[in-house]
């Protein structure tokens, strides 16, 4: 499925990244009652995929607004256990061999720490790995392995169920994602 060295694309990009999705969803809520409280949060929400270029060849996303949509099982009080998506909307990529449009996507799962404080704000934090791809102009989808994703998120409770989140996440080569994120506790 992934060719790291020559960079092949996959096959049906977009239903591969629905089917990762959908699956850790579902794996993540069947196994809610099998964990410990307080359960699981879906968040949805969007931002901006800021891509700097250090000049390299490799680098292949531009910058762009995203969509993005994050599971988490809680294991504990504190640890969890998330998955994110994120599917950019649309960006011109400026390079060697002209103009071409190019969609970012990402999928992560991270390992997620959280600190809650008085009156409901709190901070998540969460490290992790996963795909990171771009699909073309003309339909072509390419992704590659990323080892290092990093994340940190504010948050401040609206009720008792429903939490705003803010903050942004990190993934290497250097791609930062401001995001502003509503969240649902299940």
């Amino acid at each position: 499925m992934l060719d790291m060295h020559r960079r092949r694309p996959v096959a049906d990009g977009h239903r591969v990244y629905a089917v990762l999705c959908a699956g850790l969803l579902f794996v993540f809520m069947s196994v809610r009652p099998a964990l410990a409280q307080p359960g699981a949060e879906f968040e949805v929400g969007g931002g901006y995929h800021a891509a700097f270029d250090l000049g390299g060849d490799w680098f292949t996303v531009p910058s762009t607004p995203t969509v993005d949509a994050r599971a988490t099982a809680w294991v504990s009080d504190r640890w969890g256990i998330a998955a994110r998506g994120l599917l950019g909307l649309g960006g011109v990529l400026r390079g060697h061999a002209g103009v071409e449009r190019r969609r970012p996507t990402y999928f992560q799962v991270l390992v997620r720490y959280r600190s809650v404080g008085p009156g409901g704000s709190g901070l998540h934090v969460g490290l992790g790995g996963g795909l990171w791809g771009w699909t073309t102009e003309d339909g072509s989808h390419e992704y590659v392995l990323h080892l290092l994703g990093l994340e940190a998120l504010a948050s401040k409770s609206l009720t008792e169920r429903v939490s705003i989140r803010f903050g942004a996440s990190l993934v290497l080569p250097l791609h930062v994602h401001p995001t502003v994120l509503l969240a649902w506790e299940l």
